[in-house]
């Protein structure tokens, strides 16, 4: 499990493109746990599945991925959008 600050990620209903050290493979499934502080609800949390665009070498160790989320519920696409809200 990896966690990562919100300065390189950026997250909408349709997908979320983030750096990290790690590269995957496209059409890899991947897992993603977006978790944030909510003024009056506390802590939020929601997971959410999707598959790999693509992984590129930004520099040596670091790595830009774009995921491209499966079918979200709307209530996940209601926490998505919370999420994004939230981390602006």
């Amino acid at each position: 499990m990896d966690e990562a600050d919100t300065d390189c990620l950026h997250v909408e209903e349709r997908g979320a493109t983030f750096e990290s050290p790690w590269r995957f493979e496209p059409l890899a499934e991947l897992m993603l746990c977006l978790a944030w502080s909510h003024p009056r609800l506390g802590k939020r949390r929601t997971p959410l599945t999707g598959v790999v665009v693509d992984s590129r070498k930004l520099t040596d160790g670091w790595y830009e991925t774009i995921v491209l989320f499966n079918d979200l519920h709307s209530d996940q696409r209601a926490r998505v959008r919370e999420f994004a809200s939230m981390v602006r």
